[in-house]
C-alpha cells in the first residue's frame, strides 16, 4: 500500500523532495532486508513477497528492482501453495488469517493486471479464497471467530471492500451482493474511474448456494438464507497449522435472529497468560473435552504442532436440511484411544440437532461445552433445558433423557474476547462418565422473545427385528407448535477407526471404506436403507 500511495501523491506540492528521498531510501532498505531475511513459511512470507513485488514494480529505478521482481515472482507461487489448501482455505484454521493472506493476493492481482504481467496461478487461488470468505461471512457481515479471529466495527466495512474488489476482479454479482452498492473510495483511487463504471454495471444477486463444504481446509457452512436474521451454522472440521489455530475440532458457531447464539471465545490477546491459554484450549470452544485434556498438545505459543487430525465422512445439502458427519483423532494419543465423532443436522428455520459419538474401550470422563452469548442464562427442568434471556433473540439448549445417572449439567462462566477485552459469558457444561462407546444428543432451538414449547421423544429403531440400542442409533421425535419431525441416525455405517493405521498414520483416501448404506432399518413404520432418515413435518395420529 505504501508504494502505491507514494506514486499517487508524488506530484503533490506538499510532498517535498526531501520527504520523497527519505521514503525512497526506506523502500530500498526494506527491499534489501526482505530479500535477505524473509520468513521461510507462514503468512508473513506471503506479505514479504507481495511487498517486494510491489516495490520492484512501482519503483523500477531502484538498482535491485529487477532482481527483486524476478526472485519474488519465482518464489511467491510456492509460498501461496504452502499457505492455501487446494479448496481455497488458508491453512491456519483462522478466518482472520485467511483474509490476511487473501489481502496479499488481492492487492497483487490488480497491480499485475495493470502492469500487463500474466499470473493466472494467483487469480485462480484468489477466486477460491473469495468463495470461502463469501460462505464464511456471518449474518452480521463479520468473520466467524474460529482460531485467532476477532470482531470490531470497522471489520464489516473492510470485508465489504474486499467483496467489492472480488466482484470487480471476477465479474461476480454474488460477491457484489456482499460488498458495497458503489465502488468504495478505498478501491477507487487504486483502480481508477473506469473501474467504478464497470462496477456500477454489475448486477448484485444473492449467492445461489446457502451451504458449502470445504473438505480439504475443514470448514462447513449452512444458512437458511442470505438474510441478516437467518439461521447460520459453521463447523470447524480440519487441521490448523501454526500458533493461530486453536484446539477447536468439531466446534460450532451458530447465529439466528441477527445474533450469535453459540459463540466462540475468540483470539484474546497475544500474551501467553492464563486468559490466552484458555482462549486456545478445547474447553473454550463448542466441542467436547476428554479426560480434562485438550485435543492436541500445544508446544510453544507460536511454533506448535498441527491441530488434531480430522476426517469429514459425509456432507449433505438439501432444501430443508443440511447434514455433517466428521471425526477427530486428537485423543487417540491416549493409552486407551478415544475417537470423537460429531453429526450435525440443520433443520432450516427450526433447530440444530447435535449428536456426539465417543468410541473407546475403557472408562473416560467427557465434558461437553456450549458457550452462550454475553448476558443471562437460565437452567430449568433439572438441567435438561437451558435458555438465554434476551429481549428479542434467544436460544434454547435441550438434552434428551439418558439411561444413566452419571450426567451432570451446570452453568459456569467462560470468557468472550472482543476487541482485546475479556467479558464473562455463560457456558453450559455437561459432564459424563462413560465406559466403552457413548452417544449424547443436544437440541439447540433459536427463538425470539417467547420461548417455544418443544417436546423430545425417543423412538425405537430395528434391524432384522432386533431393536438397536441408543449407542447404535439415535431416533427422535421432535415436536413444536404445528410441526413434528422424526429423525433417525444409524451410528454403525462406517468404522471411524479406519482413518488411522496400526502405527497411527492417516490411511490413504482411496483405501478408506465408504459409508455402508446396505443395512435395512425399520423406523416409524417404514423400512429404509440409509444411515440418515429425515421425516420432516409428519402428521402424527394420537
Amino acid at each position: 500500500m505504501l508504494p502505491e500511495a507514494f506514486i499517487t501523491f508524488y506530484r503533490s506540492a506538499a510532498f517535498t523532495p526531501e520527504v520523497k528521498m527519505m521514503m525512497i531510501k526506506s523502500f530500498q532498505e526494506h527491499g534489501e532486508y526482505v530479500r535477505r531475511y524473509h520468513a521461510p513459511h507462514g503468512n508473513h512470507v506471503c506479505m514479504q513477497m507481495r511487498g517486494l513485488i510491489q516495490v520492484a514494480l512501482l519503483l523500477p529505478e531502484l538498482k535491485a528492482a529487477e532482481e527483486w521482481l524476478a526472485y519474488a515472482l519465482r518464489e511467491m507461487p510456492g509460498y501461496v501453495r504452502q499457505n492455501v489448501y487446494a479448496d481455497g482455505v488458508q491453512i491456519e484454521g483462522s478466518p482472520n488469517y485467511h483474509h490476511v493472506v487473501m489481502r496479499d493476493l488481492f492487492e497483487l492481482v490488480p497491480l499485475l493486471q495493470r502492469m500487463g504481467i500474466e499470473a493466472p496461478e494467483y487469480s485462480g487461488v484468489l477466486e477460491k479464497m473469495y468463495e470461502v470468505l463469501m460462505h464464511s461471512l456471518t449474518p452480521d457481515g463479520l468473520l466467524p471467530r474460529f482460531g485467532d479471529s476477532d470482531v470490531h466495527p470497522q471489520m464489516a466495512n473492510e470485508l465489504r471492500n474486499t467483496m467489492s474488489l472480488g466482484a470487480l476482479l471476477y465479474g461476480r454479482g454474488d460477491f457484489k451482493y456482499l460488498g458495497h452498492a458503489q465502488l468504495p473510495f478505498a478501491l477507487l483511487w487504486r483502480l481508477g474511474p473506469e473501474a467504478a463504471r464497470r462496477y456500477d454495471q454489475l448486477q448484485a444477486e444473492p449467492p445461489a448456494a446457502t451451504s458449502a463444504s470445504f473438505l480439504a481446509g475443514g470448514y462447513l457452512f449452512s444458512r437458511q438464507s442470505w438474510e441478516q436474521d437467518a439461521m447460520y451454522a459453521a463447523m470447524r472440521a480440519g487441521v490448523g497449522i501454526g500458533g493461530h489455530a486453536h484446539a477447536d475440532s468439531l466446534s460450532l458457531i451458530l447465529f439466528a435472529g441477527g445474533r450469535e447464539l453459540l459463540v466462540d471465545t475468540g483470539m484474546g490477546l497475544f500474551e501467553w497468560n492464563k486468559e490466552r491459554k484458555y482462549a486456545v484450549s478445547t474447553r473454550a470452544h463448542n466441542t467436547l473435552v476428554v479426560d480434562g485434556q485438550d485435543q492436541h498438545v500445544r508446544s510453544l505459543h507460536w511454533s506448535t504442532t498441527p491441530t488434531a487430525p480430522t476426517k469429514i465422512w459425509d456432507v449433505r445439502h438439501e432444501d430443508t436440511y443440511d447434514y455433517w458427519f466428521a471425526s477427530h483423532y486428537g485423543y487417540t494419543r491416549y493409552d486407551d484411544p478415544v475417537i470423537h465423532s460429531r453429526k450435525v443436522i440443520v433443520v432450516k428455520n427450526r433447530y440444530w440437532l447435535i449428536v456426539d459419538i465417543l468410541e473407546a474401550k475403557e472408562q473416560h470422563t467427557y465434558e461437553q461445552y456450549f458457550h452462550l452469548p454475553i448476558g443471562e442464562a437460565v437452567m430449568a427442568e433439572g438441567g435438561q433445558r437451558v435458555h438465554t434471556h434476551h429481549p428479542d433473540s434467544n436460544v434454547l439448549v435441550m438434552f434428551p433423557d439418558q439411561d444413566t445417572d452419571d450426567d451432570q449439567i451446570v452453568l459456569e462462566s467462560g470468557l468472550d474476547s472482543r476487541l482485546g477485552k475479556y467479558h464473562v459469558n455463560p457456558v453450559v457444561k455437561r459432564t459424563m462418565l462413560r465406559t466403552g462407546k457413548a452417544v449424547c444428543e443436544t437440541l439447540i432451538v433459536p427463538y425470539g422473545a417467547k420461548r417455544p414449547e418443544i417436546q423430545l421423544q425417543r423412538l425405537p429403531v430395528r434391524t432384522q427385528s432386533r431393536e438397536l440400542s441408543a449407542n447404535e442409533a439415535t431416533a427422535l421425535r421432535i415436536s413444536g407448535a404445528g410441526w413434528t419431525d422424526e429423525i433417525c441416525l444409524f451410528h454403525n455405517s462406517v468404522p471411524v477407526d479406519s482413518y488411522l493405521d496400526a502405527t497411527g498414520n492417516i490411511v490413504t483416501e482411496n483405501l478408506l471404506p465408504g459409508i455402508n448404506r446396505q443395512e435395512e432399518l425399520e423406523f416409524a413404520g417404514c423400512r429404509y436403507q440409509d444411515d440418515l432418515i429425515m421425516r420432516l413435518n409428519r402428521q402424527i395420529s394420537i
